[in-house]
């Protein structure tokens, strides 16, 4: 537990890779903290107040959480994404020992410079936290989502019914 917020040993991961692997440019609406334990990591994030310039999805999207970048966000041609251009980004390298945090809704793209290894644990945002960023739209699309689903189930009973 961190104050309000607690761990989420099921969001919880271990990473292993060969050096060149890469995580496209996403965001997760979980607390993060990248503990790199062999190996390097090259972190960029971005805040989501740049999403509208990293060409993210409609957030009524079933994949509102990544981008229409190219999966290294990286080589995007300039001519075909301006915007990302605009963004203003930060880049991390980690090295074994290293802690970084990253916030709910924040993007980042993870690349392996080497073999590596590396654990995230996740901890859940507090009720306040998730009504800031990209929260409220994904919410809205999971309600949009159930009464959709809700509305097929009715039709196919007054099918059945008929």
């Amino acid at each position: 537990r961190i104050g309000k917020r607690p761990f989420l040993p099921a969001s919880s991961s271990v990473w292993m890779g060969q050096g060149g692997n890469l995580t496209s440019l996403h965001y997760d609406c979980l607390h993060g903290f990248l503990s790199q334990v062999y190996g390097r990591k090259k972190v960029v994030l971005f805040s989501p107040l740049e999403s509208p310039n990293l060409y993210n999805h409609s957030p009524f999207s079933a994949i509102a959480v990544k981008t229409r970048l190219p999966a290294d966000c990286r080589t995007a041609p300039p001519e075909q994404y301006p915007r990302f251009y605009r963004a203003r980004g930060f880049e991390a390298t980690l090295n074994p020992g290293d802690l970084l945090y990253i916030p709910p809704f924040w993007w980042h793209q993870v690349e392996c410079l080497d073999p590596c290894v590396s654990v995230s644990l996740r901890y859940a945002p507090t009720s306040t936290e998730l009504l800031r960023a990209n929260y409220l739209p994904l919410a809205l699309r999971e309600a949009r989502q159930k009464i959709d689903a809700l509305r097929s189930a009715s039709a196919a009973d007054v099918n059945i019914q008929s």
